[in-house]
């Protein structure tokens, strides 16, 4: 009697658990269903040209037209692929920049005025360099948003470094482990936190820089089809290229989330 009373009640635990879950969920999405219904009211029935603002039904029906076409798909990718590209570089050289530069003194020395003038700096003004250094094609914005989303990783690995308790540091050596070790075995894995708060600015970072760049230089994506509909006036494919951006940034935030949670679970409460 005792069993069947608790399998009973487990699943219904879980079961309110779950419909907890959606209703937060779905609470979220209520700003966004305000925002779209003063959209459609403001583009319908005020005096701003369709031009300007297209009526929100109208950019939703659009959207979904350049998927079936394939166009916007096709766009996605190829910003998808470069912003990916930069991020993945900047992770691997911030890292592993930031970390050294906490053991080494003569990197410290060499890095951290680089990064002090970097970090604050615009980057995309260094665009042009980079088309005639490297070309017109995805090369160019690839290093350009590495180069971007190298300053808040470096800086952020650096500081989880440095933050390590010495006691740590101390036990492990005292173990016999050799410099190579300590970052791997030690120092890493105790600024992962760290680390992870610069991908969360990284992340923006990149998407943006990427999108600028296709939109000066073409070449592709979703920033050149940008371009392409404020040069034909056409402003629901505009709009609806927004739209994906938006989706494409939010979905890469909560991937980074979930590889959090699923890979470093002790660093889940860093948002």
């Amino acid at each position: 009697m005792v069993s069947e009373l608790a399998t009973s009640v487990v699943p219904r635990s879980k079961c309110l658990k779950g419909v907890r879950s959606l209703n937060r969920g779905l609470l979220g999405l209520y700003p966004i269903i305000a925002l779209a219904i003063v959209w459609e009211l403001v583009a319908r029935y005020s005096d701003v040209s369709a031009v300007l603002l297209p009526p929100f039904s109208s950019t939703v029906l659009k959207f979904f037209d350049m998927i079936l076409a394939g166009d916007l798909l096709n766009d996605l990718g190829v910003t998808a692929l470069r912003a990916a590209a930069g991020l993945v570089l900047a992770l691997v050289s911030g890292t592993l920049v930031g970390l050294l530069m906490a053991r080494l003194r003569a990197l410290r020395w060499f890095f951290e005025p680089i990064i002090a003038i970097g970090l604050p700096t615009p980057t995309i003004m260094l665009l042009p360099a980079f088309l005639i250094w490297f070309g017109i094609g995805s090369w160019s914005k690839i290093l350009l948003t590495a180069v971007t989303c190298f300053f808040p990783v470096a800086l952020s690995a650096y500081s989880g470094a440095v933050s390590v308790d010495e006691k740590l540091l101390w036990s492990a050596q005292s173990l016999g482990s050799n410099p190579k070790d300590l970052l791997q075995k030690v120092i890493f894995p105790a600024s992962l936190s760290y680390i992870f708060a610069g991908t969360r600015v990284a992340v923006p970072l990149a998407v943006i820089i990427t999108i600028l760049s296709e939109m000066i230089a073409g070449g592709g994506g979703l920033g050149a089809q940008l371009t392409e509909s404020y040069r034909f006036l056409d402003s629901t494919a505009e709009y609806a290229t927004l739209i994906m951006i938006l989706i494409f940034g939010y979905l890469l935030d909560q991937l980074l989330l979930f590889a959090l949670k699923r890979f470093a679970p002790w660093t889940s409460g860093v948002q």
